[in-house]
């Protein structure tokens, strides 16, 4: 007598926050808060997490990229998707969101090997109530993640990292390290490892975010556009997530930004 295999599924709820600003001495232009995630690879051995399995240098989870504050629901502490956009971009930026506004959701399969975590196939988008049907091979799984973008606001005037970007941009433009032209172009970031002890203690990022980012800045929507359409305009060598910068020309539409790339 044979027997039905059962679908193996796993639902999370991953949140992101859009968070606009415009600083006349850093970036006159309307900007967005965003933070440089390590890889999946470089976390779980920053935690110690990995085993004898799981080959960290063959390792397909998530690779180091520009992208929104944001991350996973945690689901002991019960949180909803809009509480876990707030505690995601205080843990990540240390700024305390207000106003916050649920934009969309997007619905996303990820097909894993419970031996090794790894990814086995592309991922999948799909509409709400027509999620795709797969036929599993043993040690797979299935990850149904629900994504939820918001948009909020941030306190910047006055804030630590607004003065840290202020006066690394001044620094950078004596040393000939850049131009105020090419900051006004493509934003404006520091490395934590640019930083002091004072400095990075002023940004009250938690210890989780410290594990999960390794840089912060405000990057302008017009140069996010660009890059947008043209993949290889990138001023990182780990470059921006895509899905990320879609992300936030679907948030802008829905906020009523109009911008070159997602015009309102």
């Amino acid at each position: 007598m044979s027997r039905k295999k059962r679908t193996r599924t796993n639902k999370t709820v991953t949140s992101f926050c859009i968070c606009l600003t415009r600083d006349p001495e850093i970036v006159d232009k309307d900007s967005i808060l965003m933070v440089h995630n390590r890889s999946d690879a470089e976390q779980l051995k920053i935690r110690g997490q990995h085993n004898a399995v799981i080959d960290l240098e063959n390792y397909s989870g998530k690779p180091p990229a520009v992208g929104l504050p944001g991350g996973g629901q945690k689901d002991e502490d019960m949180e909803t998707p809009k509480e876990a956009a707030y505690n995601e971009v205080l843990e990540e930026t240390g700024f305390k969101v207000s106003n916050l506004k649920h934009l969309f959701t997007h619905y996303k399969y990820i097909v894993k090997d419970s031996r090794t975590n790894n990814r086995v196939r592309e991922f999948t988008y799909y509409e709400k109530g027509l999620s795709p049907s797969y036929k599993l091979k043993a040690n797979q799984y299935i990850i149904n993640n629900h994504i939820y973008v918001f948009s909020g606001d941030i306190d910047w005037d006055g804030s630590p990292l607004q003065k840290i970007l202020r006066a690394k941009k001044e620094e950078f433009i004596d040393s000939k390290d850049i131009t105020s032209e090419e900051v006004e172009r493509f934003g404006m970031w520091v490395h934590f490892d640019e930083l002091n002890s004072e400095e990075m203690t002023s940004l009250n990022i938690s210890p989780q975010g410290l594990e999960e980012i390794d840089m912060i800045g405000i990057f302008p929507l017009e140069y996010l556009s660009r890059i947008a359409d043209q993949p290889n305009f990138m001023i990182f060598r780990d470059g921006f997530y895509p899905s990320h910068v879609k992300r936030i020309f679907e948030g802008c539409s829905e906020i009523g930004i109009t911008t070159e790339y997602g015009a309102s």
